[in-house]
């Protein structure tokens, strides 16, 4: 089905679909999608709603993030975007182009192409990255005028404020200039670069209404991720579990660290009380109708082998199925686990860690039932690109990576090509080059 046709497309106003999204148990999780292309693989992935970025639509373009994006071209990839997606999308809308009248343009032009959110910032021009130094910030009350004059145009969209105060201003101004906001008219508010895990829970207990959290990569804010610890102690465990149950998943991993938490490779890990952990553990394998629950124990860095061991057992009487033992230093450390420990145990075959990389069934032969390489695909194709760029600057021609491209048949099954051609029977059906042989064609 494409979007010329699609009769399947959710009724509601786009910002109604969103507002629903909020209230749900748990997060609205909205990866950045820049082209509509990006949309179809994130929706393809499972996400509920989306977010465009004005600091990648514009890096997109080679340009800087500093407010030079023109409305038009915001408009074109917002509405590229909603047509190629059926899913709520979130619309960095800068500074509102402009003052009073020039935001509630911008808030009719952003429905019209489909738009569930726009998300505006107090800030002035020239406008930085949240994350930067030296952000120059628009009066609280001229702010607010801006919020009530895209509120008064909205029909669906929602309205997110977003506050760069708290760098200059600091907390209890930042907190103060969002509740402003709220009561111009802003739907949620969206607390830009919190430095804390402390400042972040301080925000939420202090503005009542939907928040956003942007984890930007580079930043000045924590990156706190999905599942981890647990989301909170008992009962915020036993709704992860029925989230994620109800979202089709097999297992959960919970670990034995607290926030902020790290990656298990790296040094200077905190890890919670073994009781607290076995704790979060019970908690859900009471809620868990089917999940299964994976204990991760990254105990052994700073505690030892034994104690690691004396975790894994005490996180198995609690109820968890399975066990992830973090960063094991040596096959004799991976065989002593799977001896001491005698339920399903998963192995982390990351690479660049302190984990000898084994393969699928030198582990199965060890005792290990489930392995993971978590981070492989990305960091190829991070070489990959890399590489690719090298090999155009020097010779001139990608003929030499062809092999070990996507093909563009692989590309088009991505996009849905031939539905498009189908809707006209007076377009040929298209003739794919074939890949290995560029001149000789082949049916798509």
């Amino acid at each position: 089905m494409t979007w010329l046709t699609d009769a399947e497309r959710d009724p509601r106003p786009a910002g109604d679909r969103l507002a629903a999204l909020w209230t749900q148990p748990g997060i609205v999780r909205m990866p950045g999608a820049h082209t509509p292309l990006a949309a179809l693989l994130a929706r393809r992935a499972g996400f509920p709603a989306l977010y465009l970025s004005g600091a990648a639509v514009t890096a997109s373009l080679a340009l800087p993030d500093l407010g030079v994006l023109a409305l038009d071209e915001l408009v074109f990839f917002t509405r590229a975007i909603c047509r190629a997606v059926d899913l709520p999308l979130l619309v960095d809308g800068d500074t509102g182009y402009g003052e009073a009248l020039n935001v509630m343009r911008l808030v009719r032009e952003l429905e019209d192409a489909g738009a569930a959110a726009v998300q505006l910032e107090d800030q002035v021009l020239p406008k930085k990255c949240g994350h930067l130094s030296d952000k120059r910030l628009a009066a609280p009350e001229d702010m607010a005028r801006k919020v009530a004059a895209a509120a008064r145009a909205a029909r669906h969209l929602r309205i997110i404020a977003r506050t760069d105060a708290l760098a200059s201003e600091g907390l209890d101004a930042a907190i103060a200039r969002a509740r402003l906001y709220v009561e111009a008219g802003a739907h949620a508010v969206f607390p830009e670069a919190l430095r804390s895990v402390e400042e972040i829970t301080a925000f939420a207990a202090a503005v009542r209404v939907p928040l956003l959290a942007n984890m930007t990569e580079f930043g000045r804010t924590p990156l706190l991720t999905a599942g981890d610890t647990g989301y909170g102690e008992a009962l915020n465990v036993m709704r992860l579990v029925r989230e994620l149950e109800d979202a089709g998943a097999a297992a959960v991993q919970l670990e034995d660290q607290v926030l902020p938490k790290k990656c298990g490779h790296l040094s200077d890990k905190r890890l919670a009380a073994p009781e607290d952990m076995a704790r979060k553990v019970a908690a859900a394998a009471r809620a868990a109708r089917h999940l299964r629950i994976i204990a991760r124990t990254d105990a052994l860095a700073s505690e030892g082998l034994d104690a690691a061991i004396a975790r894994a057992r005490l996180y198995v009487e609690a109820g968890a199925h399975a066990v992830f033992p973090e960063a094991l230093r040596s096959v004799e450390e991976i065989t002593a686990f799977a001896a001491a420990v005698r339920v399903p145990l998963l192995a982390n075959m990351t690479e660049f860690g302190r984990t000898p990389l084994l393969t699928a069934d030198e582990l199965a032969r060890l005792g290990y039932k489930m392995v993971i390489w978590p981070v492989t695909a990305l960091r190829v194709a991070a070489r990959a690109m890399e590489e690719t760029y090298a090999q155009l600057a020097r010779h001139g021609t990608q003929a030499g990576l062809l092999d070990r491209m996507q093909s563009r048949k692989e590309l088009y099954d991505v996009i849905r090509y031939e539905a498009y051609e189908a809707l006209d029977g007076s377009i040929a059906r298209s003739v794919v080059p074939d890949a290995a042989n560029p001149g000789t064609p082949r049916r798509a």
